[in-house]
């Protein structure tokens, strides 16, 4: 869960230890020398969490060469806290790695919901650590577009239904049970979400089409997931998914 204390603080109960993301004042790691968390109430605007406990959050930021208002986007994961973006940095606009476009941008609307993810609404940070924004450029041939960041945290063992960690003979029974009762499936392993292990295919859900996939994967041996990692993926981190104009 997470919730916001008396004034513009974030704190988190993830692993049953309340513990602060971000408060109005501190400074802003990695920001710049002296630029902190703006003091103004309600600065820290609004966040998302998802099912691995990492939170994304917007914040404006203050200091010097900081102008006023800007804004910017973090992770937090597990004690750590990165700046994905804000308004001012140069950013290589052009998803192809032979091709440097750089553009000083600026964020638009940011539609983190407040949210833990359980509700049932859509998200803009999923559980496959995808933080999806907006950012705008001044140049009229370059407006910006739509953004996913992807963030590596806590490693995710693709077909690992049981949640024991490997992948092997003993997820078949679970895999059926998932694509036949996904409540009973939910009752018996209620801390393996089966569209984020169990999606072996890639298309976003459990179901019918990831049976062979699984059989493959499973025939394979499996994947064996990297370690974690509680940085960003850079500046090429960020890939453009709009339409230059």
């Amino acid at each position: 869960a997470v919730a916001f204390s008396s004034g513009p603080q974030l704190f988190t109960n993830v692993g049953g230890e309340m513990q602060l993301v971000a408060r109005a004042g501190n400074p802003a790691p990695g920001a710049g020398e002296d630029v902190i968390f703006d003091q103004t109430l309600n600065n820290i605007f609004s966040f998302e969490m998802n099912s691995q406990g990492q939170i994304a959050f917007a914040a404006r930021l203050s200091g010097p060469g900081i102008a006023s208002g800007t804004q910017s986007l973090w992770l937090w994961d597990d004690g750590e806290l990165t700046m994905i973006v804000r308004d001012g940095q140069v950013v290589d606009l052009d998803p192809d790695p032979d091709v440097e476009l750089l553009r000083a941008v600026s964020l638009g609307a940011i539609r983190l919901g407040a949210s833990g993810g359980q509700e049932g609404e859509p998200s803009w940070f999923n559980d496959r650590g995808e933080l999806v924004f907006i950012m705008n450029t001044s140049d009229l041939a370059v407006r910006g577009g739509i953004f996913i960041a992807h963030v590596e945290g806590n490693p995710i063992l693709s077909g690992d239904l049981n949640g024991d960690g490997v992948l092997d003979a003993f997820d078949v029974a679970p895999f059926e049970l998932a694509l036949a009762d996904r409540t009973a499936f939910l009752a018996a392993y209620p801390g393996v979400d089966p569209d984020l292990v169990g999606d072996v295919n890639g298309d976003g859900v459990l179901d019918a089409f990831d049976v062979a996939a699984f059989e493959a994967l499973l025939a394979e041996g499996g994947s064996v997931p990297e370690p974690g990692v509680a940085t960003l993926l850079g500046l090429g981190w960020l890939s453009l998914m709009g339409r230059r104009r």
